[in-house]
């Protein structure tokens, strides 16, 4: 086999093994993180979440050098999903907070990030506080 027919055939594989993670995951088309209250509401919408088993949502806040898992949310075949991060405020402090999204499809992920800025009010660190006491 000569170089140019093994240049091919390398090339025709790496295609195809892109074609297959693309179909095998969809598109995530947003993810997004807005304030509802004192809590963070996670938004995201798949194209196809045929071959999804699960999301798994993470957080990490500025001090921290590795992301915290949350929790995960099992595909529900409709493309939309939401989480709510009600444990937002225990630590009062102003910063910008990042989430990780990580779509599993059994041995495969892939991740996505949004961030939004955390400046809680003095109301929203009691509440947060309150809350926290009862859960």
């Amino acid at each position: 086999m000569n170089l140019t027919k093994r240049f091919l055939l390398v090339l025709t594989v790496c295609l195809t093994s892109s074609v297959l993670m693309a179909y095998a995951f969809g598109t995530v088309q947003y993810f997004t993180a807005t304030y509802q209250g004192t809590d963070v509401k996670l938004e995201w919408r798949v194209d196809d979440d045929t071959n999804i088993d699960q999301f798994e949502i993470s957080r990490k806040r500025p001090d921290e050098t590795n992301f915290t898992r949350l929790n995960s949310v099992t595909s529900n075949g409709t493309g939309s999903y939401t989480f709510i991060d009600d444990k937002l405020y225990k630590s009062g402090q102003v910063a910008t907070i990042s989430y990780r999204l990580t779509s599993k499809s059994g041995a495969t992920n892939a991740v996505y990030y949004t961030s939004i800025a955390n400046n809680p009010t003095a109301v929203q660190r009691t509440w947060g506080s309150i809350k926290s006491m009862f859960k």
